[in-house]
């Protein structure tokens, strides 16, 4: 399951896609979060979350080239990388 919503709604959708993804009721297996890697605080929202099983990884969006090769999205993708976490991105 994606969680894709606004900024202000993403705590509240994670932890309730983690959830779905924790009950055995359903057929939801784990959870891409939606976030930005180009936001000071990415690391900080991802760490609330990474030790449960069923995060899968983060989608985040990004409308300017120069922003995804800019040095905080690229250590950004590298350390989810290193938590073992897929980053799926979508450029408009």
């Amino acid at each position: 399951m994606e969680v894709v919503g606004p900024r202000e709604n993403r705590w509240e959708e994670a932890h309730f896609a983690l959830g779905l993804a924790e009950e055995s009721s359903n057929s939801t297996v784990g959870a891409i979060l939606k976030a930005t890697p180009s936001e000071d605080d990415f690391k900080e929202y991802i760490t609330e979350f990474q030790k449960n099983p069923y995060l899968k990884g983060v989608m985040g969006r990004l409308n300017d080239l120069d922003v995804f090769i800019s040095d905080l999205v690229t250590d950004n993708r590298k350390w989810l990388g290193k938590k073992g976490l897929v980053f799926e991105l979508l450029i408009n």
